[in-house]
Formats: structure tokens, C-alpha cells, sequence
């Protein structure tokens, strides 16, 4: 795909008779949560949140996941009990980077049962930090797990490995809510914590990194799994790249797709001054939700003959991908075009 999607060509944008919309709010007490090192004893979470509110808000045409639902069955709400509106958050802002690793691992998984494993291993073992086979089962890379081992044995760094664990346990069952409609503050310092949110309907969005064909199924996913799948511009596109246990994620972009991320970026969130930067404390993009095509996982098939030789195909579910499906492509693009898509999480 070689040209300009319909909405980046003409400037236009789809809108629908039908529509289902929402009013949600935003999630504040997970977004203190991911927090971090960012906010100290002597400060105020909320006027933290206040004074990096462009970092944190909901803005227009982001994709929205709700949270009200935690991943783990022990871990209590944060929410302080039944809420009038949906919980909301757009971006996973200063989560830690461990947290991040466990949130790779755990869409990495291919079949329910090795998804559901994790979180049950979880469930079951509320003191992970001190076992490194766990922790190894967790991050899904040795190397890692080595790494934060060390951490926990030397008690150095006691205050990071609490947040990493308090994060990770803390972590929601992340579900598409939809596409936000307005703007929505995390802190009630700053304004209105509520925004409309469109949960059913045809809508113009920002592309992901890989291209979108018409007609595909579109899914969520974050900006720091980019690197999980295959961005190189071949029919494999956007399939998740088969790594090694003890190997990350290895995968860069061209120089002509980075500077239209950051143009891309400028408009819809106005981050004037390039990709992942904190200009004027504006969003860091590397923390915020994307979406894409869904594509099956490539498997490498052995076949017998005069000539044995091996092929790989897209062939294989990922399931940690099928459930982050909620759209339909109706009118597709280039990376980071304008692309249609109809919201249908009611009936996927």
C-alpha cells in the first residue's frame, strides 16, 4: 500500500447515524498507581497528576481500556467500590519497565492455557519476588529475571522492587472500552474527569505502526510492543516475530516512518517536539495505545519430499492477540494514516 489512506488524503473523517456512546472516567487511582518514582511522600499524587496533565489525560480519538476489572482475583479494587461510569485509562505513562516486560510476556502467550497459567501462577504465589523460577515465569526472559533477582537479593533498590510487584499485582483484565470522543483529566484539579467515549459505531483513528487492509480485524496494543512485531515492510507485516526465550524483541523503524510518527503524533496529542519526549510535559507516546491489524502467528512447517525443506506460515491463533480484537477495518492505510474502522466489541 503505496498511497495515502481516504481520511489522510482528503482530510475527512467517517461518521455513522448509528452510534452507542458512553460517558467514562478516568481511572486515577490505577494511574497513581503507575505513578512511580515519580511521585514522592511529600507530594500530593493528585497534584502530581495536576501538574503533568497533558501526560496523563484522555485525549480525543485515543483508544480507551477499562480497568475496573483486575487481572488478579486476590488483588482488592482500587476503585473504592462500584462506580457510575466506566473506569478509563489511555496511556500507561511512568510504568516501571519490569511491569511493562510482564505485560509483554503475558500477550506473548499463545493459548489460553498458557495465559490463564500466568495469571493463576500469580494468584497462587503472592510473594513471587523471592522465587526465581517464578519470576522467570513472569518476565519471560532470563535475562531479566536475573537482573531483578539481584535487585531483590541485594535490598538495595527495596523501593522499585515494591513498585514493580505493587504494579504488577495491581495490574486490570485491560478491555477496549472504545474510542474517546472528547477530553477527560486524570485529576479533579485540573477539570472534568468524564468524557464521552464512542463504544459502538464507525470512527476515523489513528493507524498503529503496520499497515491496514480493508476488512481486517483490528486490535489493541501498546506502543512498547512494536518491537514484538514485525515492522520491515514484507507480507508478514505486523505478525508477531518469533524470539528466542533469552532474546527481546529486536526491531527497528525507518528514519521516514519515525518522522511521520512524530508528525502524526504532533496532531493528535501535540507532542511538538518528537517522539517519547516530555516537551512541556506534554504525552509520552511510548506509553499510550495503538491499534493494528490482527495477524496469525507464523509456524514453521517441515515438509518431506526429494527435497526436505521447511516453510513458514501466518497459520497459528495468538491468543494473547485474538482477545484484544474489537474492530473491523472498513477503510485501511499506511502506517500512522487516518483509517476507518467499526467498533463492534459487542459482537466479537
Amino acid at each position: 500500500m503505496d498511497l495515502a489512506s481516504l481520511g489522510t488524503a482528503t482530510g475527512t473523517r467517517v461518521d455513522s447515524p448509528a452510534k452507542h456512546i458512553m460517558a467514562c472516567k478516568m481511572d486515577t487511582n490505577y494511574l497513581i498507581t503507575l505513578l512511580g518514582s515519580a511521585n514522592s511522600q511529600h507530594t500530593d499524587p493528585y497534584t502530581v497528576l495536576h501538574q503533568n496533565k497533558l501526560r496523563w489525560c484522555m485525549h480525543k480519538d485515543e483508544v480507551a481500556l477499562f480497568t475496573g476489572k483486575k487481572l488478579l482475583a486476590n488483588t482488592p479494587s482500587s476503585s473504592g467500590g462500584p462506580k457510575a461510569y466506566p473506569l478509563v485509562i489511555t496511556t500507561v505513562g511512568s510504568m516501571h519497565e519490569l511491569t511493562k516486560h510482564f505485560l509483554i510476556n503475558l500477550y506473548d502467550q499463545d493459548t489460553a492455557f498458557s495465559f490463564y497459567n500466568l495469571i493463576n501462577t500469580l494468584n497462587k504465589n503472592g510473594k513471587w519476588i523471592n522465587d526465581g523460577v517464578l519470576t522467570r515465569t513472569i518476565f519471560g526472559n532470563e535475562k531479566i529475571s536475573q537482573s531483578f533477582d539481584v535487585m531483590v537479593a541485594s535490598g538495595e533498590n527495596k523501593s522499585t522492587v515494591d513498585t514493580v510487584q505493587h504494579q504488577i499485582n495491581s495490574t486490570p483484565d485491560f478491555r477496549c472500552q472504545g474510542i474517546a470522543l472528547g477530553q477527560a483529566f486524570a485529576s479533579h484539579i485540573s477539570g472534568d474527569t468524564v468524557a464521552s467515549v464512542l463504544v459502538g459505531g464507525v470512527m476515523t483513528v489513528q493507524n498503529g505502526a503496520f499497515p491496514m487492509q480493508t476488512g481486517d480485524m483490528v486490535q489493541w496494543y501498546f506502543d512498547f510492543e512494536e518491537n514484538c512485531f514485525e515492522t520491515q515492510p514484507r507480507t508478514t507485516q505486523g505478525c508477531r516475530l518469533q524470539v528466542l526465550d533469552d532474546d527481546m524483541p529486536s526491531n527497528s523503524m525507518s528514519s521516514l516512518m519515525s518522522r511521520k510518527r512524530q508528525y502524526m503524533d504532533g496532531k493528535t496529542f501535540g507532542v511538538a517536539n518528537g517522539y517519547g519526549q516530555d516537551y512541556q510535559r506534554c504525552k509520552d507516546t511510548r506509553g499510550i495505545v495503538r491499534i493494528k491489524s490482527y495477524q496469525y502467528r507464523p509456524r514453521t512447517y517441515y515438509i518431506e519430499g526429494r527435497a526436505s525443506r521447511s516453510v513458514v506460515l501466518p497459520t497459528k491463533e495468538s491468543f494473547g492477540d485474538k482477545i484484544r480484537v474489537f474492530a473491523k477495518c472498513v477503510s485501511g492505510g499506511r502506517p500512522f494514516d487516518a483509517v476507518d474502522i467499526m467498533l463492534m466489541t459487542q459482537s466479537l
